[in-house]
Formats: C-alpha cells, sequence, structure tokens
C-alpha cells in the first residue's frame, strides 16, 4: 500500500470518526446517558493511537507538544477512555500537560462514557 493511499485512508477514517462524533452529539443532545452512547464508546475502545490523534486534533483542535505527547505515549482508543485531568498534568507523570488541554481532554472523556 503506498503512503499516499495509507494517508487518503486515515483522513477519511478520521473524517468519518469527527462526522459520525458531530451526528452523534446532536442526536443524543449532548446527553451521553443515551442507550446508544455504549455503541460509541465500543467504536473508541477498538481505535489505535492514530485515531486517537486524529480524533483530538479535529474535535479539540489540539496540536503541538499535546498532540505528540498523546501520540508518544501510545494511548490507544481504550486508554483515551481512562485519561482523567489529574493523571494528564501531574508530576512526575508521563504526560505532564498544561492545565487547559488536559482539561479539555478530561471533559471530552467524561461526556463520553457518561
Amino acid at each position: 500500500m503506498s503512503s499516499k493511499n495509507f494517508d487518503y485512508i486515515f483522513v477519511r477514517q478520521t473524517l468519518w470518526s469527527f462526522v459520525f462524533y458531530k451526528m452523534f452529539l446532536s442526536l443524543i443532545h449532548f446527553n451521553f446517558q443515551h442507550p446508544y452512547a455504549f455503541l460509541f464508546r465500543k467504536e473508541i475502545n477498538g481505535w489505535d493511537r492514530d485515531r486517537v490523534k486524529g480524533f483530538l486534533q479535529t474535535v479539540l483542535g489540539l496540536g503541538g507538544n499535546v498532540i505528540d505527547v498523546i501520540y508518544d505515549q501510545e494511548v490507544s482508543g481504550k486508554a483515551f477512555l481512562h485519561l482523567n485531568e489529574e493523571q494528564l498534568t501531574r508530576d512526575p507523570s508521563p504526560y505532564r500537560l498544561k492545565y487547559g488541554p488536559a482539561s479539555a481532554i478530561a471533559e471530552l472523556v467524561e461526556q463520553i462514557k457518561g
């Protein structure tokens, strides 16, 4: 598989995840207690670190060091759903993120988990 083909597939999957996420949020009106929320959590559990990276870049607009730290720690979808603010900001920890991005990530995880 060529690099160009891989990039196209990755971008398509990331955009589809974002579209699905936005449609899902509007469908349940930001209420992740809805019974269908499990389906989205189940999908995220299967993500690799590339999908998590693309999701955070697309949904939260994160980039730079924050994305590099999450990616370098090999945060998969399952690990992503276990992240919390304390874990992301604690020093020492593998993350040591600033409060703003850590708070945004933790809030997103909590919304998804319900």
